[in-house]
């Protein structure tokens, strides 16, 4: 698991930093994947609801603490759900690579 989590770290932000829609909140979906992926005895689905609820969480803390505009949390969580799986899986790929060829 610990080179899981550390492909994430470094991946992660290459990954969803490289879109627009996800790069503002690249920060905390990858947070969130990585505290849900640390639940032993968990299904995939439900490591992906624990990280959606961990945005939501987020995201009605930062709304709650910002003076300046917004997040729309719909918008935020939809997001968030496509963005996940496909981090996932290359995150997944990557993991199971040889250091050497990385």
């Amino acid at each position: 698991m610990d080179t899981w989590l550390k492909v994430l770290t470094r991946v992660g932000p290459m990954i969803l930093g490289g879109f627009k829609a996800t790069a503002p909140f690249a920060p905390i979906l990858i947070d969130a994947v990585a505290t849900a992926e640390q639940g032993r005895d968990t299904t995939g689905p439900q490591k992906k609801q624990q990280a959606l609820d961990a945005v939501d969480r987020y995201v009605a803390a930062y709304n709650a603490t910002s003076k300046g505009p917004k997040l729309d949390p719909v918008v935020v969580r939809t997001i968030a759900a496509m963005a996940i799986d496909p981090l996932i899986a290359t995150v997944n790929t990557w993991a199971r690579t040889p250091v050497s060829e990385q």
